[in-house]
């Protein structure tokens, strides 16, 4: 039992290092708002202000809101980290996270435009987004050790693109595959939902380069400003175990054919007989010059 919890904790070090070098690797080259008293998420983009729950933006603005209080304990309340992932039902949402083959996983996209209630009414054509979409993507296969990267990306036409990522990592070769039809869209919305918490059921076209339409009432890409229109996309991904291929089995080498025994006895009896030959042949063709000779 010990050596089989060595080996884990030994395995786990492993993942918590991959993860490491991983975050240290895209922060270099992306950058990244986390800093030595902040949120401890990694990288997201695009940089742009924040604001706060009293003093929202005044235009059609993603998830900027640092002081959230109904956000994954993970997120620290900062609407820039809006994506995340966990085990099918089991524990909290992570930003990194260790997998497994033969599993469901679970991935969670918040979204929310930052421009205040007031301003739907006040200015809508700079406040409510319109033709707001999602994108979210997810490595089709990881190789041992290999870091995944589940990336999630809001883009209106009157409003800045935002994305972010959470992190995957498995210790052995896997697939990961979505599972139709399990893209929902969750808000407040009763026209949204039916019934009421059930969820909308997203095309497929989440996954694409174009993304889907999100809304408020419909699918119609209409989204005002202020929390109550906020809402959740979820969908679910599938892993599989890459077996390793069987090697084909090396067929045995034919054995050769039995030789004649050729020991030093053997061979002296050769070399004898093959001499005792030779000496009756010419004994014998000398024999019948002579008997020539002689008629």
């Amino acid at each position: 039992m010990k050596q089989t919890t060595t080996i884990k904790t030994a395995k786990n070090a492993l993942l918590e290092l991959a993860f490491a070098f991983a975050s240290v690797a895209m922060a270099l080259l992306i950058g990244t708002s986390v800093s030595a008293d902040g949120p401890s998420f990694g990288p997201v983009g695009a940089s742009r202000p924040t604001y706060t729950v009293e003093h929202p933006a005044a235009v059609a603005t993603w998830n900027s809101i640092t002081d959230r209080t109904n956000l994954p304990a993970v997120a620290n309340g900062d609407e820039r980290n809006f994506v995340w992932v966990r085990e099918y039902g089991v524990g909290e949402y992570q930003d990194q996270l260790a997998v497994k083959g033969d599993k469901q996983y679970e991935v969670m996209m918040y979204y929310h435009n930052n421009a205040g209630s007031n301003m739907n009414n006040a200015d809508p054509e700079h406040a409510i987004m319109f033709r707001a979409r999602a994108k979210a993507s997810f490595p089709a296969e990881l190789a041992a050790q290999e870091v995944g990267i589940i990336r999630g990306e809001l883009e209106a036409d009157n409003a800045t693109a935002v994305w972010d990522e959470a992190w995957i990592i498995s210790d052995e070769e896997i697939t990961l595959e979505y599972v139709a039809g399990s893209a929902k869209l969750y808000n407040n919305s009763t026209k949204m939902s039916n019934p009421t918490g059930s969820g909308r059921i997203l095309p497929s076209s989440l996954f694409s380069t174009a993304g889907t339409l999100i809304g408020w009432h419909d699918l119609d890409g209409v989204l005002p400003g202020c929390t109550q229109y906020s809402g959740w996309i979820r969908y679910v991904i599938q892993t599989d175990t890459v077996e390793a291929p069987v090697p084909e089995p090396t067929p045995e080498p034919e054995e050769p054919e039995e030789l004649p025994t050729t020991g030093p006895v053997e061979v002296v009896g050769a070399l004898v007989g093959g001499t005792v030959l030779t000496v009756a042949i010419v004994y014998y063709v000398r024999s019948r010059q002579t008997l020539g000779k002689t008629i």
